[in-house]
This record gives structure tokens, sequence and C-alpha cells, in this order.
């Protein structure tokens, strides 16, 4: 139960990571707008149905279609640099995203793997925001998209989303620090090495023990050793330790 909890957690905080700078991206650094399709009024212009049919109208109204079909022309650059741009810079926060991964690992293994995996969706969500943007950019273009006026802005309400993403991105992991720190740094075993008592037990551990000395062998007799004379074996008065000469007499 605890390791789907786990996994359930770290998928969560991924999406809570990518979203927040998807988010941020979306309310800080917008998409150039497709151009609007020019507003001339051929009803009230001085051009008739024919001169319109043949080719010939206002002076404003060709100036307004060349306009359009200009920036028409202009669009999918501006946008390949948009998507460039989005590309390297969700790139360089993803790489700080799981290089600070990589250090938090010691403090919490779950919240590491959440915070690793937020910064992979988030490089593969650069690959595809252009696409994304392209749609939202020719459907903002039109003029009932947003409830039929085409001058509504959305760069409030993702500032908002963002600010209420990053809010439950923060939550998120405070409460990981809070519940898998302590399980994280105690939940693995570890292998101890034993303790010695011998009488070198004083000695560094990487201090080489040396083997026990062996008792040394005793000293050979010598064969067939005569016996002692008892004269020979008296010690003297003055030195016990110093057997005395046997005395000659002299006759």
């Amino acid at each position: 139960m605890k390791t789907a909890i786990k996994i359930v957690y770290m998928f969560v905080l991924a999406i809570f990571i990518n979203l927040t700078f998807a988010l941020a991206i979306t309310a800080f650094y917008q998409p150039p707008k497709y151009p609007e399709y020019p507003s001339c009024d051929y009803y009230n212009s001085s051009s008739s149905y024919s001169s319109l049919f043949n080719g010939d109208e206002d002076d404003s109204c060709k100036e307004e279609r060349e306009e359009y079909e200009k920036k028409s022309k202009e669009y999918p650059k501006q946008l390949g640099a948009y998507g460039r741009n989005i590309f390297i810079i969700l790139t360089l926060i993803s790489l700080l995203v799981i290089t600070a991964a990589i250090f938090i690992k010691d403090i919490s293994k779950t919240l590491a793997a959440g915070v690793m995996l937020g910064g992979i969706f988030t490089m593969i969500f650069g690959q595809g925001i252009t696409f994304f943007n392209y749609i939202f950019s020719m459907l903002s273009a039109l003029p009932g998209f947003w409830g039929g006026n085409g001058d509504y802005n959305p760069t409030i309400d993702n500032a908002i989303r963002f600010i209420a993403a990053l809010l439950g991105l923060i939550v998120l992991i405070v409460l990981g620090l809070l519940k898998f720190r302590d399980e994280d740094s105690g939940g693995s075993p570890t292998y101890e090495m034993p303790t010695y008592t011998g009488p070198d037990s004083n000695l560094e551990p990487s201090s080489p023990v040396s083997p026990p000395l062996s008792p040394a062998p005793p000293p050979e007799s010598a064969p067939n050793s005569p016996p002692q004379s008892p004269i020979g074996t008296e010690k003297s008065v003055d030195n016990p330790s110093v057997s005395k000469p046997p005395e000659t007499t002299i006759s």
C-alpha cells in the first residue's frame, strides 16, 4: 500500500511541475497572434459591385488586404522562432529540475523521483508546445472564439492559473518532505560491520590485525649427557646461584 501511494505521489508531483511551467509560459510569454482578416466594409464603400468583381476596389481596402497577406506569410516564421525559444527554455528548465532531483535524493528518494519525472515531462512538453500554440493562435483569431469578442486576452486568466498551480506544487513538496523523508531514510536496511572485542579492539578498522604469536618450542636436551656429580653442584656460600669448583687436596 505504501508503494502504491508513493507511485501516485510521484506522478501527481510530476504533473504539477509540468503544469506550472506550462502555465508560466502561456502567462508571461505569449505566442505570436495570427493576423486578423481585414474588416473592410464593402457595403458602405464607394466602389460598385462591378468594380469589385473586376478587381477595382478602394485604396483603404486594398491596403488592408495586402497587409493581411504580408502578415500571413510572416506568421509561420514567427511561430517557428517562438517554438524554438520555448524548446530552449523548457530544455534548460528540465535540466535544472533533473539536477535538483539528483541533489535531493539523500533527503527523500520519493520526492527526488517525482521531481526527476517532472523534468522529463517538461522536456517532452517542449517538443509539442509549438503545435498546440499554433492551433490556439488560429482559434483565438476568430471573432466568436471568446464568446463573440475578439478582444479577449487570456493573459490574466493564465497568470491566475499559474499562481494556483505554483501553490499546489509547493504544498505537494512540503507534504512529500513531511511524509516520505523519514520513511526513505529508515526504510532500507543497512549492513553493519561486526564489532571486535578482543585484546586489540582499540585498533583502527583499517589497520591490519597481526596474528597471535605461537609459543616457542622447548629447548632440545643434549643426548646421553652424563649425570653430574653432587660435588660439582655445590653452591657457593657467598652467592648461592654460583656453583663452587671441586676442592683438590695436595698430599
